[in-house]
């Protein structure tokens, strides 16, 4: 009690009296336990516990008895208020503007580019400069002319000396013989008799009659001189050759064929030796020459 009345009267230095308090305790403690553990070494982790348990003690603090009771004092908080500047973040928002390109549809302009070829019209001249017995342009003779007709007409040329070869001359000096053909069949457009109808008649004879090896179809083929246009003669174009027999040359002695039909079993014939015509039949066999007109 006499320490603690002292310790009572000790000045008040600001510090805790029980601070100071358990410190002196702690002191005095602190020096009894070291006389103690020097005796009992071994005994070290025993001691060590209560002392650290009577120093945590000896720490919390305690009602200070001596100083006196005083006023309570008024504790006044400031209420602080703080103002919290409103940071309004701005973010940027960059548009990029999208640029919507439209491409036009290609549009592939073909040009139609129209040639425009001028018809071209041949005009067959009448052909002047021939007369009969002159070489044609087939390599034959005229053996008539008539320029009051039409274009294409006026001129009339037999086939030339050993035409069947294809050739002028040669060793086919006497003209070949033939059938007219299709005997007992009436050919209709193969009666044609005056000078100008033999083409017709040779071709409406090729449409009637298929017999292979006829008098018209010998002069169908022909090309000869660089012509392809003969046919067999009419009646009476037959009559002109007769007529200009020796200007044009190389006949036979005998018949030769016209393109006229007489009846269905007879056909007409020109009897190159004195100068008759007569029907002779279809079947029988006699001589051929064609002729061209221009």
């Amino acid at each position: 009690m006499i320490i603690a009345a002292e310790i009572c009267k000790l000045p008040t230095t600001g510090v805790t009296t029980g601070v100071v308090i358990a410190g002196l305790l702690a002191l005095v403690f602190g020096v009894a336990v070291l006389r103690w553990v020097r005796q009992s070494l071994n005994r070290l982790s025993v001691v060590i516990a209560p002392v650290l348990l009577l120093g945590g003690f000896t720490l919390v603090p305690q009602e200070d008895s001596c100083i006196e009771a005083t006023p309570a004092s008024t504790s006044t908080t400031a209420a602080v208020t703080t103002t919290v500047a409103s940071t309004s973040t701005t973010i940027a928002v960059t548009t990029t503007p999208t640029t919507t390109t439209t491409v036009a549809p290609a549009t592939t302009t073909t040009t139609t580019t129209t040639t425009t070829v001028a018809a071209t019209t041949t005009t067959t001249a009448a052909v002047t400069g021939y007369n009969v017995g002159d070489t044609g342009p087939g390599g034959g003779k005229i053996f008539y002319k008539d320029l009051t007709r039409a274009a294409g007409s006026q001129y009339f040329e037999a086939a030339c000396i050993g035409w069947s070869d294809g050739t002028c001359g040669g060793t086919d000096q006497v003209d070949p013989q033939a059938q007219w053909g299709c005997y007992e069949e009436l050919l209709p457009g193969a009666d044609g008799t005056a000078i100008g109808t033999g083409r017709q008649n040779t071709a409406d004879i090729l449409a009637g009659c298929a017999e292979a090896g006829i008098a018209a179809k010998l002069a169908d083929v022909l090309v000869v001189g660089g012509k392809s246009d003969w046919f067999l003669p009419s009646q009476d174009e037959l009559i002109q050759m007769d007529t200009q027999k020796a200007t044009i040359g190389g006949f036979g002695t005998v018949n030769y064929w016209s393109s006229s039909e007489r009846y269905a079993t007879e056909s007409w014939v020109q009897d190159f030796r004195n100068g008759p015509q007569y029907g002779a039949d279809k079947y029988g066999s006699q001589f051929v020459r064609p002729i061209r007109s221009f």
